[in-house]
């Protein structure tokens, strides 16, 4: 039903096909096990004993009973390796076929076999990348061809087709720019949008360039007050380059306050409630977003909820919880957000994000300073950012009480490190360079002692992604009792499930795209990861963790998937007895059909 991944390149596969194409270098020779039902199997044996004969071959290794076996002969290591390599062309493996037939020539150098095999192979997977719009790497392919046969007519035909493609995309990406940067930004981001579209290997580096033009068009529309357009240009320029946030979020929080303000007066309180927390969730911090949040939420009958956001928002403590009813803290928080309009906290004007920025990359003198909420201690060198990160980490954590159905809070605040710069972040924690924010459970006599959330000032996504990513990270492991160990797909796709719905949309599309030009790795592969993968493969296992977690919850619901998370960080080795148990899933294969099915319906 759906496309092989015949030739995913990357650490992930490459590791594994070289493992099984050279399982049998070393061996002098080959075994065959011939069946009594007619099959045979190809590989070396590694035990033969009286009652079961064991043997190793490319998919793994396999015991089978004595009594089962017809015959078994032997044949040179050589014979082997081209036999197997010809089956993997028969299969469109053809990077496979070409580590083996690689081997055989280093085998017997003279190999003609050998030698045309590779040529085929080579040819074959050009051809395929062609296909897949895979260019750059067509071009390698068709090279090789070059090497082996430099008058090979095809490979030269093919390989000049590519040249000028290749060419003329480079000449409209420099236009593409240019026009951009020359203010004729609408022509631009057409030219580079077609681009996107036709070259998939190009997308990573025109994905700034489109998020570039989209938030310079989403300006553009803003000034003339096409709020509609203007949203919708932002969102855009978020999809292509989630960092964008900071440079959007004022003219993106008023357009919205403009778009929300008529259900107050017409009392659309539900309407209301969800367009406040989806804009909340770009701009957490806005005051007048979450004050219309406290408003639907007390138009909705929501009044503990409602006075928890007026609390906040007018600075009085939970110590007042009893002392003021609903109309006083409403009026306290109109109060203070009205102050805070008069000193102009609240931007609407984009050339002002800049300063909102440098606002928040200001540090204290000394050492870290303190702010305290009820369930996290954020440790910072900037008030107004520590105060801030400390509210949305309370948003997070109370909307992840309710939906993981978490009976009790966490004994002690999570620990909340705020470092001055990236630099500062990667020196303190270890973590790659591309880590916006990490998560630690500290244990002691096997029990909690404590957590801890690290990342820096000038995050741009730090209040809208990465403190919802690493405080899911904590309740997750929270609701599980801190149990076994989370796999590694499931614990960062479910710390994307919290984060908001662009940053799904982006991992989605980078999703889809993937599996499109076949460089999405098989799920098997991909599910057995307990370690990142390089750098150039890392945002696409967080794409493939975010969309695999979410088809699970969709498919059963949040309970079930708990419960499956829970029995899977105890006994990983279980996970297709697992998935039978709650998804009535046989096997993992199964379940690639049944998610890829969803993914690109």
């Amino acid at each position: 039903m759906f496309p092989s991944h015949r030739f995913a390149r990357g650490a992930w596969l490459s590791g594994a096909l070289a493992a099984a194409a050279g399982a049998f270098l070393h061996a002098a020779v080959a075994d065959v096990i011939y069946l009594k039902n007619g099959n045979q199997i190809q590989g070396e044996i590694q035990v033969r004993g009286d009652q079961t004969v064991t043997v190793r071959f490319p998919g793994g290794t396999l015991t089978i009973p004595a009594r089962d076996i017809l015959k078994i002969e032997s044949e040179s290591r050589l014979n082997y390796l081209l036999s197997e390599a010809e089956k993997h062309i028969n299969r469109e493996d053809y990077a496979g076929a070409i580590l083996l037939f690689q081997s055989a020539l280093k085998e017997g150098e003279g190999c003609q076999r050998a030698r045309d095999g590779l040529l085929k192979a080579h040819e074959s997977l050009g051809r395929q990348l062609e296909e897949a719009r895979r260019l750059e790497e067509a071009r390698q392919a068709y090279q090789a061809v070059l090497e082996i046969h430099p008058r090979h007519a095809a490979a030269r035909a093919a390989l000049a087709k590519i040249e000028r493609e290749l060419e003329q995309a480079a000449a409209d990406e420099k236009l593409g720019a240019e026009e951009i940067d020359r203010g004729d930004v609408l022509k631009g981001f057409n030219r580079l949008c077609r681009l996107y579209q036709q070259f998939p290997e190009r997308q990573s580096r025109l994905a700034p360039l489109l998020g570039k033009a989209s938030l310079a068009l989403g300006h553009a529309e803003f000034r003339r007050g096409s709020w509609r357009t203007a949203e919708t240009r932002y969102l855009e320029a978020i999809e292509y380059q989630p960092d964008l946030v900071p440079q959007m979020a004022a003219p993106y929080a008023a357009l919205k306050i403009r778009e929300l303000e008529p259900l107050i007066v017409s009392s659309k309180f539900l309407e209301l409630l969800k367009g406040s927390e989806e804009a909340l969730e770009i701009v957490p911090a806005s005051d007048i977003l979450n004050y219309f949040r406290g408003l639907a939420l007390e138009g909705t009958g929501r009044l503990e909820d409602a006075a928890a956001v007026y609390r906040r928002l007018s600075g009085e403590s939970d110590s007042g919880k009893k002392k003021s009813g609903i109309d006083l803290l409403r009026r306290a928080a109109e109060a203070r957000i009205l102050a805070s309009l008069e000193k102009g906290t609240e931007n609407t004007d984009p050339a002002k994000a800049a300063a909102s920025n440098s606002a928040a990359a200001a540090v204290l003198p000394g050492d870290f300073r303190e702010t305290a909420s009820e369930h996290f201690v954020v440790y910072h060198r900037n008030f107004p950012l520590g105060e801030e990160v400390a509210a949305v980490a309370e948003d997070i954590y109370l909307r992840l009480f309710e939906e993981l159905g978490v009976k009790t809070h966490w004994h002690k605040p999570c620990r909340i490190y705020l470092y001055p710069t990236q630099e500062e972040f990667i020196a303190a924690t270890g973590r790659h360079n591309w880590t916006g924010g990490s998560h630690q459970i500290l244990k002691r006599l096997g029990t909690l002692s404590d957590h801890r959330i690290d990342s820096f000032q000038t995050q741009p996504r730090l209040t809208a992604c990465i403190i919802p990513h690493e405080v899911a990270h904590a309740m997750l492991a929270h609701r599980l009792r801190y149990q076994g160990e989370i796999p590694l797909w499931l614990n960062e796709g479910y710390a994307i499930h919290a984060e908001p719905a662009f940053v799904h949309r982006h991992y989605r599309s980078a999703t889809v795209q993937a599996h499109k030009i076949d460089k999405l790795p098989r799920l098997a592969e991909f599910i057995r990861l307990n370690d990142y993968p390089g750098d150039d493969e890392v945002k696409l296992f967080y794409a493939q963790s975010y969309c695999l977690a979410h088809f699970l919850i969709e498919e059963k619901g949040m309970e079930v998937f708990l419960n499956f998370a829970e029995e899977l960080s105890l006994d990983p080795g279980s996970l297709e007895g697992l998935l039978k148990r709650h998804y009535g899933i046989e096997t993992v294969k199964a379940l690639e059909t049944l998610w890829l099915g969803e993914l690109l319906r």
